[in-house]
């Protein structure tokens, strides 16, 4: 008997009902968020989701039936907004369902070991109470929405906390894997932590579009102001980056389209006089390649004026004379980006301080990232920022789980050295598969064959102090980051050398057992 004492052929039906219940309306989600709208759709997902709540009630599934809740609030919500809204609503809403079929799918209808549903339920509310208190324009306006001062701003980037919290999610759905021994549940959860992990990858990253798109019109309105025609294209297609490298590009083109509207682009009578158009031509275009995204901004203005590019470095001792006369075109160019460097000898309120070119630079910079300048004379200008399409590696120490079935891995934060257990008292060591609820009989797929032996690794960093039972020795690696937990998470997943590994946070596995060293005062 399972399920609150019903018949087990009672609850299996459940179960059944429920999951097939649960596929129709993810897949109603999926097609009303694609752009479909439905109305006789709707109310079937609705009628299903309902159905599954009252179901889950009788059969003693009370975690279902409370998300169930919790999912009718979500897609009245969506109802109201005809299905176009935000990324982080709609993640939400996808990982509600996957929870629903994983909870389905379960032995028991006990608590779900090691998935935080109470974290996930107050998720679910942050992003209910967000949508209510700000209301925002459908994601068909192009992921754009206008605040109450006319200025646009990108709604494709969630915030810190709600990734974190769906990247731990999704760790646990790969522990539960872990955990799991027969092949039927194995493959399940397998499949569900790939979902997942790509929703969470997914969710890291911003479109190009929104973000250009805002240059665009902010571009053409300066024109104006400068009494400019200049028309901006732009072409981003479909690419996607790190948030960070978003806000890098971003900051960076504040710059460069500000530069090649007041710098670049002519006067309409100047352009008339060289047979040129009377309005200017800016193309702002991204491309991705060997995981980098290059975004290409080009005009058809003057150019960069080499003569006065050396006169201003004479004048401001960044180069003699004789220098600047020999000076190659790439060196003249790389004046552009000196701090303080300006061809303007005023300054007003769009340029003359010299401070553009190097904010640009710099915000690439920080993230791996690197700008490039081409120019002809009278023939235009063009810059290139690149950087990567993801920020995602660290150092780890990368060593085998007691028992070889499991790879773990800690930031190299920590200065590793390798013991003999004899060497250490037994209540000073951790398990590290038991702080993370992992039997010794848990198993990944495809760890490397390793000798196995017995080891105790001690992690010092800073006054802190701690050992962990291991079955080889660390090994420093460049591990890549798929689901990037919390600091205070104790474990996420990473991938080394194609194959995944519990990078574990030892201080946050269980209360040091080492000893903390207090600093020398």
């Amino acid at each position: 008997m399972t399920g609150g004492g019903l018949p087990e052929d009672i609850v299996a039906r459940f179960r059944t009902l429920s999951l097939e219940r649960i596929a129709r309306v993810e897949a109603s989600w999926l097609a009303f968020t694609q752009g479909a709208e439905d109305e006789e759709a709707a109310l079937q997902m609705s009628r299903d989701l309902h159905n599954v709540k009252g179901d889950a009630q009788i059969a003693g599934f009370s975690e279902i039936s409370h998300l169930c809740q919790k999912l009718e609030d979500l897609l009245e919500v969506a109802a109201t907004l005809h299905y176009e809204v935000p990324e982080d609503f709609e993640l939400v809403v996808t990982m509600a369902i996957q929870f629903l079929g994983l909870l389905l799918r379960k032995k028991d209808a006990g608590t779900m070991k090691g998935f935080d549903l109470d974290g996930f339920v107050r998720q679910v509310d942050e992003v209910l109470h967000g949508v209510k208190s700000a209301p925002i324009t459908p994601r068909s306006t192009g992921g754009m929405r206008t605040t109450g001062v006319g200025k646009e701003v990108a709604t494709d980037r969630i915030s810190d906390a709600t990734r974190h919290r769906l990247a731990a999610a999704a760790t646990s759905a790969y522990l539960e894997y872990l955990r799991a021994y027969r092949s039927g549940a194995r493959a399940r959860l397998r499949a569900l932590w790939n979902a997942l992990r790509d929703e969470v990858i997914r969710s890291q990253s911003v479109m190009l579009l929104p973000l250009l798109q805002r240059h665009q019109l902010g571009g053409m309105e300066l024109a104006r102001e400068l009494g400019k025609a200049v028309l901006i294209d732009v072409d981003a297609a479909e690419h996607r980056t790190d948030a960070r490298v978003a806000e890098a590009i971003d900051l960076a083109l504040v710059h460069l389209v500000r530069n090649s509207i007041d710098h670049g682009i002519e006067p309409p009578d100047v352009r008339r006089a060289l047979g040129k158009p009377e309005e200017g031509s800016i193309r702002i275009a991204a491309r991705e390649a060997d995981g980098s995204i290059e975004v290409a901004i080009e005009d058809d203005g003057a150019g960069v004026d080499f003569e006065a590019v050396r006169r201003r470095a004479v004048e401001r001792a960044l180069i003699d004379e004789r220098a600047a006369a020999a000076a190659s075109s790439e060196r003249l160019l790389e004046l552009l980006f000196r701090p303080g460097f300006s061809t303007r000898t005023e300054v007003n309120e769009v340029s003359g301080r010299g401070v553009g070119m190097d904010a640009a630079r710099s915000a690439l910079v920080r993230v791996g990232g690197s700008v490039r300048v081409e120019t002809r004379q009278g023939g235009g200008t063009r810059f290139t920022l690149s950087a990567p399409v993801r920020i995602r590696h660290l150092a780890a120490y990368r060593f085998l789980a007691p028992g070889g079935a499991i790879a773990l891995a800690v930031t190299a934060g920590w200065t590793p050295e390798t013991l003999h257990p004899g060497q250490v008292g037994a209540g000073e060591v951790i398990d590290p598969l038991q702080a993370i609820e992992l039997a010794r009989s848990a198993r990944q797929s495809g760890v490397t064959s390793e000798p196995v032996r017995d080891l105790v690794i001690r992690l010092r960093w800073g006054f802190l102090e701690l050992h962990l039972q291991a079955a080889s020795e660390p090994v420093l690696v460049n591990a890549e980051r798929m689901c990037p937990t919390a600091d205070d998470h104790p474990v996420e997943i990473v991938l080394v050398d194609g194959q995944e590994a519990l990078l574990v946070r030892p201080e946050h596995l269980a209360p040091p057992v080492g000893r903390r060293r207090r600093r020398a005062s």
